[in-house]
């Protein structure tokens, strides 16, 4: 009786873990259904582990590359903006100046080399 239940756990373990599984039971061939029940819960305890640990794993770093891109995408967004503000300032007064010419506004955007023109 005992032996037909250690066989029975034995093909189904070579089902499961077929080369660990085999290696550990040819080395323990006289080991009690118990120890070879509680190797394989354990090993499959460790199986679980790691692709636990595995999937966490590659959790944390698509979450890590999600935050950078995004983080890449409102630098660059934020850069522009500030970029395109400042040349429509710029543009605005040098138009103005152009269009009106105070001394003021002129002192701002006066060229020394271009000083014997007009």
């Amino acid at each position: 009786m005992v032996g037909r239940l250690q066989n029975k756990i034995k093909l189904r373990l070579y089902h499961f873990f077929p080369f660990y599984v085999q290696s550990i039971l040819h080395h323990t061939a006289r080991v009690s259904p118990e120890l070879v029940c509680c190797l394989f819960v354990v090993l499959l305890l460790f199986a679980c582990l790691f692709v636990v640990v595995f999937v966490c794993l590659f959790v944390v770093v698509a979450v890590v590359v999600v935050a950078v891109v995004l983080l890449s995408v409102v630098v660059v967004v934020v850069s522009a903006g500030v970029v395109a503000v400042f040349v429509n300032v710029w543009a605005s007064a040098f138009m103005f100046a152009c269009l009106f010419p105070f001394d003021g506004l002129q002192l701002l955007f006066h060229d020394p080399f271009m000083s014997d023109i007009g």
